[in-house]
């Protein structure tokens, strides 16, 4: 049976994405700070800046959902065997692909889309 542990690790994730995106959806990060959506394309303008954190955090909400919800019906459905902390670790690192390839690539598109190399708006 899956422990306490195994659900924290399950949970953590897509409870801190969601925390994450409602922190930066009202207030951006400062751009020299240590938080925040840090590429070479977000770093163009303060614009661009502003722009990809509210993208971002946006996203992550979507996507922070969404994975609560698979987590928990994964670990409701398939987490019965005596694997416990294989099933936990097995989710959280494919949370964790799913969290950075989704936040990185449509954020990413969204500010090619909407502005051009040197960060001004198109």
């Amino acid at each position: 049976m899956l422990g306490m542990w195994t659900a924290v690790v399950i949970f953590w994730l897509p409870i801190f994405t969601i925390i994450y995106g409602n922190i930066y959806k009202k207030k951006t990060p400062d751009i020299d700070g240590s938080n925040g959506y840090k590429t070479a394309r977000s770093r163009l303008s303060p614009e661009t800046w502003e722009f990809a954190n509210h993208y971002a955090a946006r996203v992550g909400r979507i996507v922070g959902w969404i994975l609560l919800v698979l987590s928990a019906a994964a670990l409701f459905f398939l987490g019965k065997g005596e694997d416990a902390g294989g099933f936990g670790s097995g989710i959280l690192g494919a949370q964790i692909g799913i969290v950075g390839l989704s936040v990185a690539l449509t954020t990413e598109a969204a500010l090619k889309k909407n502005f051009d190399e040197n960060g001004s708006r198109k």
